[in-house]
């Protein structure tokens, strides 16, 4: 959410490896966070869809302002969510009254645009975006081919390797373990783990559908 002026900004980073993305290290400016596995967004999200938002509203919660935006489901890809509905997605951040709050690497909804959303349901009702910014992808259609394509959200922010940081997925990190339990060295296991931020950006929508579609389904079937 991009702060007003006048404002006290608080600047609220989080620091602890949770489902919704995990952040390493901070600084006035910026956060930076381990790269999402790509499989990590199929095997966290419940839905996964394409939306656009219509309206939003700031609160406080506990000391820290929270936004909630309501976006219309254009197309149900996978999972729960239908084509035609609409949900209440969960930020962190916003503006109250002549007080801001901004934190990195949460996703934002601008007016007009159309974004590709995994989502996962929290217990008090509302959705949020799994790994956070990296869970969102933005699409545009492109002026040349008419091809509805994706970029990355642009609150993403700094992103390093997690073979740089290995223990920041700890669950992630025992799957790969477990699957080659002869290896010891993480850094060896995530060195050619497949990266969200390199598989869905630059990608057109109609051939990316059908991906989505089958490792959705393949991270929920057991």
């Amino acid at each position: 959410m991009t702060p007003v002026r006048p404002f006290a900004v608080a600047l609220c980073l989080a620091l602890a490896t949770t489902a919704a993305g995990t952040t390493l290290a901070t600084s006035a400016e910026a956060s930076v966070s381990v790269a999402v596995p790509y499989e990590m967004l199929f095997e966290a999200a419940e839905t996964i869809v394409v939306a656009h938002p219509l309206e939003t509203r700031s609160q406080w919660e506990d000391g820290r302002i929270a936004t909630y935006t309501k976006l219309h489901v254009d197309e149900g890809v996978a999972g729960s969510e239908a084509t035609g509905s609409d949900v209440w997605v969960k930020t962190m951040g916003g503006t109250v009254g002549d007080i801001g709050q901004y934190v990195d690497g949460e996703p934002e909804f601008a007016v007009g645009s159309s974004n590709l959303l995994f989502l996962k349901r929290l217990s008090s009702g509302p959705f949020v975006v799994v790994t956070r910014a990296q869970g969102q992808f933005l699409l545009e259609v492109d002026a040349a081919t008419r091809k509805t394509m994706t970029k990355p959200s642009p609150s993403v922010g700094a992103l390093v390797h997690p073979s740089q940081a290995p223990r920041a997925l700890p669950a992630f990190l025992a799957k790969l373990q477990a699957k080659s339990p002869a290896v010891t060295d993480p850094q060896i296991l995530f060195a050619s783990v497949r990266l969200a931020k390199d598989a869905l950006p630059g990608r057109a929508l109609d051939g990316l559908r059908g991906e989505l579609q089958s490792a959705f389904k393949a991270a929920h079937t057991k």
